[in-house]
């Protein structure tokens, strides 16, 4: 399940966010509470590209159908008027994230029937060194965000 163009009070307000692991969720959320802005939307779980196209065929349905359920999904995509960014949450950032937001946002870039500016943006808990390099020629990111337990002191 997906949710589109929804305030960032309406994601905070949901337990967890549909199709998202629950770590990722949470990071999410602390993401959220940090660094939400009124004048854009969020989107969460969002396809993009083309799905899997090689199952077995069973019929021209059941391949519409595989092809839905295989296509990549977007952690979260924030739209604003002139940009849109692209976020894709790991708890401990590796490359794989860096070149997967990238694709993310290539993908959306060529999906989007607007002309605009797409930026990745990698939101995590710790990453490897060099992560940020890969997207600063693109304009993207990392952000590293700590839950707020971590930020009062007390550690779990």
């Amino acid at each position: 399940m997906r949710l589109e163009h929804v305030s960032a009070a309406y994601l905070l307000g949901l337990p967890t966010l549909p199709g998202i692991d629950y770590r990722e969720a949470e990071l999410l959320h602390d993401f959220l509470r940090e660094h939400a802005y009124a004048d854009v939307t969020y989107s969460i779980n969002v396809p993009v590209g083309p799905g899997d196209t090689s199952s077995p065929s069973l019929g021209a349905a059941v391949d519409r159908m595989w092809a839905a359920i295989t296509r990549r999904r977007i952690d979260l995509v924030v739209e604003g008027a002139r940009e849109v960014v692209i976020v894709e949450a790991k708890v401990h950032a590796r490359m794989r994230a860096a070149t997967q937001v990238l694709r993310y946002a290539e993908l959306y870039a060529r999906e989007c029937s607007r002309a605009i500016r797409v930026r990745p943006l990698i939101v995590c808990r710790s990453h490897v060194p060099g992560v940020e390099k890969v997207l600063q020629p693109y304009d993207g990111g990392v952000v590293v965000v700590w839950p707020e337990r971590r930020r009062e002191g007390v550690v779990s």
